[in-house]
């Protein structure tokens, strides 16, 4: 019963371990002109994400034009994301998803932004909640 109970355990760590978000959660900032920066809080179900290991990622339709980690501001006491967003033309619709590491799942954010050339949302005292 032991050995069940630590196969179980080593099973459930190993998964969390090597758990990542999508691969096709990838950005070729070469196919774009242009950017805009987000300083953000992922906050589902009232609670920001704390874990450097979740990511937040903008899409234009299907394509990934972002990907950010949560990074620990120790002055703030809380996990900032610094998004930059490529695009090649102002307002495209700007989709978010984020990956929760904790669950090892994608969960789609209702919350979309015009793409804005040079545009910046968020700063470290007031960043843009998703």
């Amino acid at each position: 019963m032991k050995n069940i109970k630590y196969i179980l355990i080593i099973s459930i760590i190993s998964l969390h371990a090597f758990a990542q978000a999508p691969a096709n959660w990838t950005v070729k900032s070469a196919n774009f002109q242009y950017t805009m920066t987000m300083t953000l809080v992922a906050n589902i179900d009232f609670a920001e994400f704390r874990d450097t290991a979740d990511c937040v990622a903008a899409f234009v339709g299907t394509t990934c034009v972002g990907i950010a980690k949560p990074q620990y501001v120790t002055s703030l006491n809380r996990f900032i994301s610094y998004l930059t967003v490529y695009g090649n033309s102002s307002g495209s619709v700007v989709n978010f998803m984020v990956y929760k590491n904790s669950a090892n799942t994608v969960i789609g954010i209702s919350k979309t932004l015009a793409f804005s050339i040079n545009g910046n949302y968020g700063n470290l005292n007031a960043p843009y909640v998703l």
